[in-house]
């Protein structure tokens, strides 16, 4: 009887985290409001420079929940999208770094920071790699 019962216990945890992780943690994605983002921010920084072959979108703030900084995850997008030298993907982390600190918490801007600065690298075929828009591995930082 005692076993049958924790075992309802250990199961009902179990789900009760996976449901809390769902909604806090891996909220579902509003892509109607990222997409718009990522076409204002697009269309204002008014691009001349040679552009990557595929398309620009957004995801948003990759692996994270979005929030109020949610802008500043989309511009870094778009700058990540574009790719360019070593020393600018250094600027774009920090202008993030320091968007994410006014829009939230230093804690948050930290943790988000040290995850593009490591998740980020060219080389690690990851749909927000730097450098994104161009085909994977051909670009080169």
């Amino acid at each position: 009887m005692k076993t049958k019962l924790n075992k309802k216990i250990i199961l009902g945890s179990i789900l009760i985290l996976v449901i809390i992780y769902t909604i806090f943690i891996y909220q579902i994605k509003d892509k109607e409001t990222i997409n718009n983002f990522a076409k204002k921010f697009y269309q204002e920084r008014n691009l001349t420079e040679i552009l990557p072959v595929k398309e620009f979108k957004s995801d948003g703030c990759s692996m994270w929940f979005d929030n109020e900084w949610i802008e500043c995850c989309v511009k870094h997008d778009l700058d990540y999208w574009k790719g360019g030298e070593k020393e600018e993907r250094k600027k774009v982390d920090l202008i993030f770094k320091e968007c994410l600190q006014k829009k939230e918490s230093y804690i948050l801007s930290q943790s988000m920071y040290l995850a593009v600065r490591i998740l980020g690298q060219s080389w690690i075929p990851t749909p927000f790699r730097w450098g994104f828009g161009w085909e994977y591995p051909q670009y080169k930082s």
